[in-house]
């Protein structure tokens, strides 16, 4: 404490008493915002992983969305082929197979659509992401900006 004396002390330290106060509260106003810009940051940070979170329940929302359509498309084939087997059709060709075909197809196109989806959700949850980790970047650079103006102006006044 005794060698910080003549430093910061009276007419004769480099600081004066109150340029000396100036000096510390311009750096410690410059450290807090460059605190609370890195709680930014790491709040959008979170926000990103939250963000690639959703994007993948989505993603898991619609796969499932795909696997019913399967299985209903299957319980309609099953269904077509029993009732032309019940009613002595072979269910295996002609009508029947045309109606099985059809279910096909109209199962397929929604399935598909689905497995679309599924990569649509996971696309947008990786470009919110994406804008999130930007916005904690500039955070972070505002901080550390902030950090340095802050320590700069406060000897800026303590020298002049």
């Amino acid at each position: 404490m005794a060698f910080f004396a003549p430093l910061l002390g009276g007419a004769g330290g480099l600081f004066g008493g109150a340029t000396a106060v100036a000096e510390v509260g311009g750096a410690t106003a410059g450290a807090a915002a460059g605190a609370a810009s890195a709680g930014t940051a790491s709040a959008y940070e979170m926000q990103a992983t939250n963000a690639i979170i959703e994007g993948n329940q989505k993603a898991i929302e619609y796969r499932r969305q795909g696997n019913q359509v399967l299985t209903k498309t299957l319980e309609s084939e099953a269904m077509i082929r029993a009732k032309g087997g019940a009613g002595g059709i072979d269910p295996f060709s002609g009508s029947m197979q045309t109606l099985a075909d059809y279910a096909w197809n109209k199962g397929a196109d929604e399935y598909y659509w689905a497995q679309e989806n599924v990569q649509f959700a996971k696309n947008m949850g990786e470009a919110n992401a994406a804008g999130f980790r930007s916005a904690a970047s500039s955070a972070r650079s505002a901080g550390m900006s902030n950090l340095i103006g802050g320590g700069l102006m406060g000897f800026a006044k303590a020298f002049s």
